[in-house]
């Protein structure tokens, strides 16, 4: 007598996808930011294999430190250019100021007095924060020593019939990101 095998699809405990909407998107040093981000990513992730040879075919070993992409955001550029401008002073020390003048105006902002680190505190945590449907929060992508690596360029134009906001993007480089439920219990 042959056996019955019964083909189930077990029922997942969550039915609605990620909105693309669903989120938040703060980095410390720059508050005024927040509110208009408008697109973030949550950087790819990756591990370098090692290539293997053995007389028949290669075979590949687990790397062993993870290679982390970069995070870009789009934002709506406030009227008076805060925000843009934070990103620009931000960039502009980093890429080293003219003079000590804009050194001692940007230092307020960006050097840290009760830390030392080998970056000068030109670095700043940062945090995407996942939100549900109902928009409550799920997920904290939690992003540590964030570094500006580019700020895009504002596009104006004058033959525009209808009003149109600018918007730019901005990229950056962080030592690692990890993830956290909204226990705070890290995933791994």
């Amino acid at each position: 007598m042959s056996e019955t095998i019964e083909l189930t699809c077990p029922n997942p405990s969550t039915v609605n996808p990620l909105q693309l909407s669903g989120f938040s998107m703060n980095i410390n040093k720059i508050p005024e930011l927040s509110f208009w981000v408008q697109t973030a990513n949550i950087p790819s992730i990756d591990l370098t294999n090692t290539e293997q040879s053995t007389p028949f075919t290669n075979v590949y070993q687990a790397g062993d430190k993870p290679n982390f992409g970069d995070l870009s955001i789009t934002f709506l550029v406030d009227e008076n250019l805060d925000n843009y401008t934070a990103l620009y002073e931000w960039i502009y020390l980093v890429g080293f100021p003219q003079n000590y003048t804009q050194v001692q105006s940007w230092k307020s902002r960006w050097w840290d007095k009760d830390k030392f680190d080998s970056n000068f505190g030109l670095t700043s945590d940062g945090s995407i924060t996942i939100k549900t449907s109902n928009a409550r929060p799920i997920r904290t992508v939690y992003f540590k020593d964030l570094i500006i690596n580019s700020l895009g360029e504002l596009l104006l134009t004058s033959d525009q019939t209808e009003t149109q906001y600018v918007t730019c993007t901005a990229g950056f480089k962080y030592t690692y990101w990890t993830m956290e439920n909204s226990t705070q219990e890290a995933i791994q």
